[in-house]
């Protein structure tokens, strides 16, 4: 899948700060998405959340479906 950055394996701090590098490269195109694998780790959604995705006021959804992933658009 284009797009995508899964985040099993890292510790949080890592995959916080490797989420914001991915989306702030994907952002430098007018339209774009994206999708984080968070895996069963809900705090580590609320991270990404609060750090990244609020922060660069990012437009994002836990689909219902999957909640182990993120799905991001700008």
């Amino acid at each position: 899948m284009k797009n995508v950055l899964d985040l099993h394996g890292m510790n949080h701090n890592e995959a916080v700060e490797k989420s914001e590098d991915f989306l702030l490269e994907l952002s430098v195109t007018p339209y774009f998405d994206g999708t984080l694998i968070t895996g069963n780790s809900q705090s580590l959604q609320e991270k990404i959340i609060k750090y990244v995705l609020n922060k660069h006021k990012f437009n994002y959804y836990i689909p219902t479906w999957n909640q182990r992933t993120i799905i991001i658009s700008q």
